[in-house]
């Protein structure tokens, strides 16, 4: 078995019940910094025209360049960043930055930042958390608690009583607090979480992912009670949990509304990591703990990583919060398998009824109800209720000792079937006959899906295309619609491992007639789907996995998709699906697995693969896989523009409503009549030596629109291989099938053999680029330099000199003035030294010029002065009196 069916098998087995409500990106406030260095946002050392600042109230640092009342931001940190320390030397800055969050110090790394040129270079010395901006799956996940992700029972819930203190270390580069550095001090238990809660989290976010902040810090920090350092238990600063010595009244009341109150596992409270932004999915955790695990966060689809990505994401937790869920299904979300615990005092359970499924998408025919909870006391008795709209509640089930988290499962009668949301409440009773009502769920049964029909033009040479979709249906509320360009794999792109588990059978309830199967018989194995390079990247995307089952009776997972990259080590997007969650044996259903392909520098396509896995022996019948855009709100006059291949193109666009329903596809065919050669360049350049900032220029003549002027660009390289970025060039002289272009030698480096590339597009958005343009510039005299010493042994003045110059020097003028006017001593000399003859009280002066292969003759350099002195005999003298060789 390969290495990564190993890996998705054990993934299938153990992943936690990741259920909740619809997608809807919101508009948060960046995750702040309270210990800003003391230093931050004031200038640089004298002489410097750069200055560190921030971009935001605490957090991103900048460089910024001010000349005069100019100001320009060179370069900016990624988003909810730390500063951590910074020092420079002139324009190179070196910068230590750390996500937000409960990062460990391993998570931080060094930034080096060139400003010298007009783009920056920016160097990371230091990574160990190198996926910051990309999923990265180093560790294939292991998903083990699908089938009974909170498996303790009820009755007797985990009572652990607090530590009363904590002592903490402070660490110096931690600001916010005004103590000796290193300084261990002994905090109340309490107290320390009321002060780290506003430091890790905006304390104006909403209340319950505060509430759901200040569990995971407590555990946190009990974790670390148990588990102490050498002289302490924790730091005050990002390598465990940033602690200052200021509260804030809103983030006390999370932390008073959840005193006591942990997540454990068989226990022991959990290692309840945290970061800013952990992304869609979350990442396995590299040490097997079982409650870190990858789960689907769409609320976090298309956001860029900030941090290690395990556990609980600050920012999702935010977005979660303002879509109706409270602390503890947050909490169970984002730390799968890990239960409450109370402390011994509490005064009565805590918990709630877990949301179904992710993104309103509550389609099945049943439900399972799990009831993520704890007591003080043993409960007695459970009443779940559901109300749809304004009507009564409805009694759905109560169940009585021994009461379990799986409390069974809903078939709403159809009465229940609606545009209007159901509400499920929740009423526990513990042997002490004290009821409490804890957090409950909402839900959707609106199995109509939405009809849309799509119209456009059939044929064009203009890939932009306006999409007329209209839509119908009981409720058009939260139309959503998303668009396939070809996207489509049908079964003969699959197959299963080992090999003989599934076969190509008719089926006239699937899409082209025929379909995919897995028989009963068969037992568990993977579908592998076709690796795919036409997904454009920095987009979010929806594959909608047809499939049918053949028993849809089970309330446990029966089938695992899951969307990959680098041969399943990149988990893109996953989802578990429930027997349940099929509408009835043998009917079809559309599943999405949301994904979204970040940028990945260089070349390479990227290989994209769709999975099923079926985690039970039951018959699983495959249609296809279709791929959308991300579903954007239902725009009647959507745009879409065409990928540029010549010929038919096959749209397909897909509407969900509010509830999940989908739509059947609206497909339509155009034909793009793509010119072959969109776009021509011919250069006019100076022949030989450009030594003047006279403009290379371009001819630019397009096939079926006008240039897009803001679209042009340049480059250069020095040896025709290693290039520059692109910087935007000038368009003029535009008219209906083209324009010209002129770029200055100036912006050129100086060479014998520069070259230079420009591109561009027209208003269609077809490309081109010009081939490579080599030229020969120079703009700059060469520069020359002379030095002189006496040599008393041989009487003479040694004079060496020599030059600097981009493209090389040819020769060298050289001048001596022994008295009152200069002599031509070398005219055009390779050579680079020379002795002239002095007396004693000889003076000479000399300067040099140097030339250069463009023709430039340099400034004469500065002169230098020598002179034979007269006491530099007396020795000469003593010695021809020695030797015999007579008197003076």
């Amino acid at each position: 078995m390969r290495s990564d069916e190993q890996a998705m098998l054990r993934r299938c087995t153990r992943y936690g019940l990741a259920v909740g409500l619809g997608v809807m990106m919101i508009t948060l406030a960046l995750l702040f910094l309270s210990a800003r260095p003391s230093w931050a946002g004031k200038p640089a050392p004298t002489g410097s025209d750069i200055t560190l600042a921030f971009s935001t109230a605490e957090i991103r640092p900048q460089l910024v360049e001010r000349t005069g009342s100019r100001t320009l931001t060179r370069w900016t940190a990624p988003p909810q960043t730390h500063l951590l320390n910074a020092v420079h030397q002139g324009p190179i800055w070196t910068l230590v930055l750390a996500p937000t969050g409960a990062e460990t110090q391993r998570c931080a790394y060094t930034v080096t930042v060139d400003l010298s040129e007009d783009t920056p270079r920016v160097y990371t010395h230091t990574h160990p958390c190198a996926d910051l901006q990309e999923p990265v799956q180093t560790v294939s996940p292991t998903l083990s608690l699908l089938s009974a992700p909170h498996a303790s029972a009820l009755d007797n819930g985990t009572l652990l009583t607090p530590p009363a203190y904590i002592r903490v270390r402070h660490d110096p580069r931690n600001t916010c607090r005004n103590v000796p550095p290193w300084q261990v001090d002994v905090i109340p238990f309490e107290e320390y979480v009321a002060r780290v809660v506003p430091a890790e989290m905006p304390a104006l976010w909403p209340l319950e992912a505060l509430k759901a902040q200040a569990i995971a810090v407590r555990t946190y920090a009990w974790h670390h009670v148990l588990h102490p350092y050498s002289n302490y238990d924790v730091s005050d600063w990002v390598d465990n949990q940033v602690m200052c010595d200021r509260r804030h009244p809103r983030s006390d009341l999370a932390v008073e509304a959840t005193r006591g109150q942990i997540l454990v596992y068989a226990g022991e409270p959990i290692v309840a990591f945290y970061a800013a932004q952990n992304g869609h999915p979350t990442r396995d955790d590299p040490w097997g703990l079982p409650y870190i695990t990858p789960v689907p966060d769409p609320v976090s689809l298309g956001a860029t990583r900030r941090g290690h990505g395990w556990g609980l994401s600050q920012v999702g937790a935010a977005r979660w919060a303002t879509r109706g869920w409270n602390a503890y299904q947050i909490l169970a979300h984002y730390y799968p398998g890990a239960t409450l615990s109370l402390p011994p005092d509490s005064p009565g359970p805590v918990g709630t009824l877990l949301p179904p499924e992710l993104e309103n998408m509550t389609l099945g025919h049943a439900y399972p109800l799990f009831l993520y909870a704890t007591s003080p006391r043993p409960l007695r008795a459970v009443t779940v209720t559901a109300r749809l709209g304004d009507g009564s509640p409805v009694v759905v089930l109560t169940r009585t000792r021994p009461i379990s988290p799986f409390l069974g499962v809903w078939e709403p009668p159809a009465a229940f079937s609606g545009t209007k949301p159901i509400d499920i409440e929740t009423l526990v009773e513990d042997i002490s006959h004290t009821v409490s009502s804890l957090g409950g769920a909402r839900l959707f049964r609106h199995t109509t899906p939405p009809t849309i029909t799509v119209t456009a033009v059939t044929r064009t040479v203009d890939p932009r295309i306006a999409l007329d979709i209209r839509a119908a249906g009981e409720s058009l509320e939260g139309i959503r619609v998303g668009v396939s360009e070809g996207w489509v794999w049908e079964e003969d792109a699959f197959s299963w491992m080992p090999r003989d588990a599934g076969m190509i059978v008719s089926d006239p309830q699937a899409v082209n007639g025929r379909a995919w199967q897995h028989p009963q018989t068969a037992g568990t194995g993977i579908l592998y789907g076709p690796y795919t390079h036409a997904l454009e990247e920095g987009r979010s995307y929806r594959a909608w996995f047809r499939l049918a089952a053949g028993d849809v009776s089970s309330p446990d997972a029966i089938v695992f998709l899951d969307v990959v990259e680098d041969t399943g080590a990149t988990l893109l997007g996953l989802r578990a699906l429930r027997g349940i969650e099929f509408l009835a044996a043998g009917v079809y259903r559309e599943f999405p697995v949301d994904f979204h392909l970040f940028s990945r520098p260089g070349d390479t396509p990227r290989r994209v693969e769709f999975r099923v896995h079926a985690l039970a022996p039951i018959t699983l019948t495959l249609d296809r896989v279709l791929v959308t855009t991300y579903p954007d709100v239902w725009d009647p006059d959507q745009r879409w523009s065409l990928t540029h291949q010549p010929g038919p193109h096959l749209l397909v666009v897909k509407a969900t409503d509010e509830a999940g329903a989908v739509s059947a596809d609206a497909s339509l065919s155009i034909t793009l009549d793509m010119p072959p050669v969109p776009m021509t360049f011919t250069a006019h350049a100076p022949s030989g030596w450009i030594t003047s900032a006279i403009p290379i220029s371009w001819e630019v003549r397009t096939a079926v629109a006008p240039p897009d002027p803001d679209t042009f660009a340049y480059r250069y390289s020095r040896d025709g291989t290693s290039w520059s970025s692109w910087f935007p060039i000038r368009v003029g002289d535009v008219y209906s099938r083209g324009g010209t272009l002129e770029l200055p030698a100036s912006r050129l480096p100086d060479g014998p053999a520069v070259w230079v590339q420009v591109r561009g597009e027209d208003a269609f958005t077809y490309a081109g680029a010009s081939e490579p343009l080599s030229v020969s510039v120079d703009l700059h005299p060469p520069q020359a330099w002379v030095t002189a010493t006496v040599d008393v042994a041989s009487a003479t003045a040694d004079v060496r000199w020599g030059g600097e110059d981009a493209n090389g020097i040819v020769g060298y003028d050289v001048e001596a003035r022994p008295g009152d006017a200069w002599r031509r001593w070398y005219t055009a000399t390779t050579a680079t030294a020379s002795r002239w003859p002095l007396a004693p009280g000889d003076r000479l002066v000399v300067r040099v010029r140097a030339h250069d292969g463009a023709g430039w003759v340099g400034p004469w350099s500065d002169p230098v002065t020598v002179t034979m002195p007269y006491r530099i005999w007396m020795p000469w003298l003593r010695r021809d009196r020695v030797s015999g060789a007579g008197t003076p």
